[in-house]
């Protein structure tokens, strides 16, 4: 009996679940006592119930895989993290016209608009989507540059994606500046510092 029931909601209705409901055609033709019909009757609802629950899994399985095709196509969700520059930022105008531009990898010749700036990252607005960059990214080798003067970046990391009606940015914690571009950073930074 037990075997059948696996069978009925495994299988499609075939020679094994035609015999079966014979038997219990059978049995109601036979006049068995009422406790065997209600028995058969449970045993049917039962049936019902099983096959039900494997459609609804079945469904949820489907509704999780859809979900999952759907995430991945979506923007970055908005991240926040706690203030990482100990520094202090300086705002940047884009009258400076200061651009982040992008050497190597997927990013390579993409480029962006310098919002603000400190000795320990920067925010800027990318001329690119936002969903091309996600939070925790390795950023290598990039450039700041303000008319002739560029100072490269070695790696930094993506640390924030902010996607408002009027306002678009990524922020970049620094990791690695060799000393050079580095006293090049301060001195760019006091300047705009002295400007504002």
């Amino acid at each position: 009996m037990i075997t059948t029931l696996f069978f009925l909601i495994s299988e499609p209705p075939g020679s094994e679940v035609d015999s079966f409901l014979k038997s219990l055609s059978s049995t109601f033709s036979k006049g068995k006592s009422p406790s065997v019909v209600l028995f058969v009757i449970g045993i049917i609802l039962l049936l019902l119930l099983l096959v039900i629950l494997k459609y609804m899994l079945e469904v949820r399985k489907t509704r999780k895989k859809l979900e999952e095709i759907l995430n991945k196509r979506d923007f970055p969700k908005i991240t926040q993290e706690r203030d990482f520059r100990n520094s202090k930022r300086i705002k940047v105008f884009r009258e400076d016209n200061i651009i982040i531009r992008f050497k190597n990898g997927e990013h390579k010749d993409e480029t962006g608009v310098l919002l603000d700036i400190s000795k320990g990252g920067l925010s800027f607005e990318p001329n690119f989507p936002l969903r091309r960059m996600y939070v925790d990214e390795l950023i290598e080798n990039f450039e700041i540059v303000r008319g002739r003067e560029k100072i490269t970046i070695r790696k930094a990391k993506v640390v924030r994606i902010q996607h408002l009606y009027h306002k678009r940015l990524i922020a970049l914690r620094f990791l690695d500046i060799n000393p050079d571009n580095r006293n090049l950073l301060i001195k760019m930074i006091s300047e705009l510092s002295n400007k504002g």
